[in-house]
């Protein structure tokens, strides 16, 4: 008997390893890999961006990217709610007037514009 307690105690430690493994790897993934990487490419074209309080059109343009309008008076806004994980990121849009949204596999960008259509803040966060 005393056999299959070993047995058991061996495999138990082995799945525990195996979890372990696997959890550091995602956490470094998405520390580190093409998520965390498109990320902060992101970060690099928004930041000055938004420092210069750039108009939407030069925010659109310097992106290159198709974005869905969330601002208020469009049909999407009443949708602005379910695009958000987080809900500070969330109450931070609703205080905007303009905001528009980009996704692709990995990471979600949220562009926040003052009622001057100048961006004042963004959110980007991983799919």
């Amino acid at each position: 008997m005393s056999w299959l307690w070993k047995s058991l105690a061996a495999a138990g430690v082995l799945i525990v390893v195996g979890i372990g493994a696997f959890v550091f790897s995602v956490e470094r993934y998405h520390r580190s890999g093409p998520p965390a990487q498109e990320r902060r490419a992101r970060e690099l074209t928004i930041q000055p961006l938004v420092q210069s309080h750039a108009t939407r059109e030069q925010v659109v343009q310097s992106l290159g990217l198709e974005f869905v309008d969330y601002s208020v008076g469009s049909t999407n806004r009443q949708w602005l709610g379910r695009g958000f994980y987080d809900e500070r990121a969330h109450q931070r849009a609703e205080r905007y007037p303009g905001v528009l949204f980009h996704t692709t596999a990995m990471t979600m960008t949220w562009l926040l514009f003052d009622a001057d259509g100048r961006l004042q803040d963004y959110y980007l966060c991983e799919q």
